[in-house]
């Protein structure tokens, strides 16, 4: 085989596997910064009380919940760094909004029903004579019935917490952040939460074992100590195991030292 030939494969080679790795690199550089932005989203979101599910598709942040917060949540995760679009997803509808829905279709009527029910009826000589004199009491009407209170609405996923390396304590802001999120589980007591804390690669397996699970129990003991009973709180530690980005950088590594919680719906 000419000594060319062979040159000119070799070379072919290297740059197909130069672009696999440039490409590779781009993907976990995109991967970090989307869940940088996703993180400080929902951060955002909590923060001003705005209880709405935020999803990021690239740099594009999705969001979905009340009705109500849509354009007040819309300002707040514009101003996220790293986001380049907002769009409000109008296929997912919260709890209240679906009942609500379900409410007017279960009562509606047939027109003609309607209509004839409405239709102004002739009073029978009967009907006359059994009808009570001006002078009659009339009958006490029935006092107007006050309005529930609208269910609670809490995102499935909330924000997760982040860690320093090697330490399972949190800072203030976070303790106030749970601490506000225990107020919400309060009002919505058919609610469970599961816990899950997570590392990044550093260390021996099973250290990271146990730091992870003491990860998960810091976050139980906040809720539990502001309300939250503990029959309802599940934590589980995950060690390295489920990465959010790469740990081969330091970026990357704080992003994957978290806790993550989950809320599930009775």
């Amino acid at each position: 085989m000419p000594e060319s030939r062979v040159h000119g494969g070799a070379i072919a080679g290297l740059a197909v596997g130069l672009a696999v790795l440039i490409a590779g690199g781009a993907w976990f550089v995109t991967s970090a910064a989307e869940a940088r932005a996703q993180d400080a989203a929902g951060k955002a979101l909590l923060s001003e009380n705005l209880l709405v599910d935020v999803e990021y598709d690239g740099f594009d942040a999705v969001l979905s919940g009340d009705v109500k917060h849509r354009k007040q949540a819309i300002k707040v995760v514009s101003k996220v760094p790293g986001t380049r679009n907002v769009r409000w997803d109008e296929s997912k509808k919260t709890e209240s909004a679906t009942e609500q829905a379900s409410s007017n279709s279960s009562g509606s009527t047939d027109p003609a029903a309607s209509a004839s029910h409405s239709a102004p009826q002739k009073p029978s000589a009967s009907a006359k004579s059994a009808a009570p004199s001006a002078s009659s009491p009339t009958d006490t009407p029935n006092p107007t019935p006050t309005p529930s209170k609208p269910s609670v609405q809490i995102p499935d996923t909330i924000p997760p917490v982040h860690f320093e390396g090697g330490v399972a304590s949190i800072t203030t802001s976070d303790r106030k952040r749970i601490a506000a999120l225990a107020s919400l589980l309060k009002q919505a007591p058919k609610t469970r939460v599961v816990i899950t804390g997570h590392t990044d690669n550093g260390r021996t397996p099973e250290f990271r074992a146990k730091l992870s699970l003491e990860r998960a129990q810091t976050i139980a003991d906040v809720l539990a100590k502001d309300g939250v009973a503990a029959s309802r709180i599940s934590v589980k530690g995950a060690g390295k195991s489920k990465p959010i980005a790469t740990n081969s950088t330091e970026e990357g590594r704080a992003l994957n030292r978290r806790v993550e919680i989950r809320i599930v719906k009775g």
